[in-house]
């Protein structure tokens, strides 16, 4: 009587066969979870689109049936570019988003003053701040008259700090404050060094959601937001930060406030 006993060593193959099926089963989750921001998102964004398209629509309607009254006139066409202008911020913020996304961003390199740039954002922010009963504080003090004149992207720091204030207006506090300051880091012939703060005493955000706070679409309470927004203006403002090779940092604890603190490199206008 022979007996003949063939043995073969399928370990390997076991085992590379459960790393197969686990690496299709983080895939399907991970298209998963993307179907589900799209879905997210376009809710959404449709419901921040319809909002300004509404209010138009409504001030031009009030201002057809009193046709005579130009009190009524140009109160409706000043609301309704309000909410114009409401609608182009959303747009541009997700065609910039999409930009850097897809690593199109592109520094500009042209004269700005620091001061102007603090100006805009001053006149744009304060009134809604003034509405919610928030004290708007902005403080750009140099020892030279010449250090604010730089070359650099106005339109990145612009873009950055009307983010973070309008954020920290949005979800501060009756009688809060929000505050902008700058200051001059370092300094030689050809850069500069600046050094931004945005700080409020606003509901402030938990521990668990400034992990993800960066995060296109990310919003803490997404289903009982009241405040508008799609969740990009973070995501942003760190995509044009690291764009010039800077990172950002933030303080915060729910319920007592929070503060953003980046640096931006600048060259010298007077060097050039």
């Amino acid at each position: 009587l022979h007996i003949l006993a063939v043995l073969q060593d399928v370990n390997e193959e076991k085992e590379k066969e459960v790393q197969y099926q686990a690496q299709i089963l983080e895939e399907a989750q991970e298209a998963k979870m993307a179907n589900l921001a799209k879905t997210e998102f376009l809710r959404r964004i449709s419901h921040d689109i319809r909002t300004p398209i509404n209010g138009v629509q409504g001030y031009l309607n009030m201002a057809a049936r009193f046709p005579n009254d130009e009190a009524m006139q140009i109160s409706c066409r000043k609301k309704a570019n309000t909410a114009l202008n409401y609608l182009l911020d959303l747009i541009n913020n997700v065609l910039d988003m999409s930009k850097m996304e897809s690593n199109e961003i592109h520094l500009e390199q042209k004269p700005f003053d620091l001061i102007e740039i603090a100006d805009e954002i001053k006149v744009i922010v304060e009134p809604k701040a003034m509405e919610m009963g928030i004290t708007y504080e902005a403080e750009c003090q140099y020892e030279e008259s010449t250090a604010t004149h730089l070359i650099g992207s106005p339109l990145h720091l612009r873009q950055i700090l009307m983010n973070l204030t309008s954020n920290a207006i949005k979800y501060g506090r009756e009688g809060g404050y929000v505050r902008v300051k700058s200051y001059l880091v370092t300094k030689n012939q050809d850069m500069a060094l600046y050094e931004f703060i945005c700080e409020d005493n606003g509901c402030g955000m938990s521990e668990e959601f400034q992990k993800i706070m960066y995060e296109p679409f990310a919003q803490e309470y997404p289903d009982q937001n009241s405040h508008g927004g799609t969740g990009l203006g973070l995501a942003i403002v760190k995509e044009a930060i690291q764009a010039h090779g800077e990172n950002i940092n933030v303080i915060s604890t729910e319920g007592v406030g929070t503060e953003f603190i980046f640096s931006l490199p600048k060259s010298s206008e007077t060097s050039k």
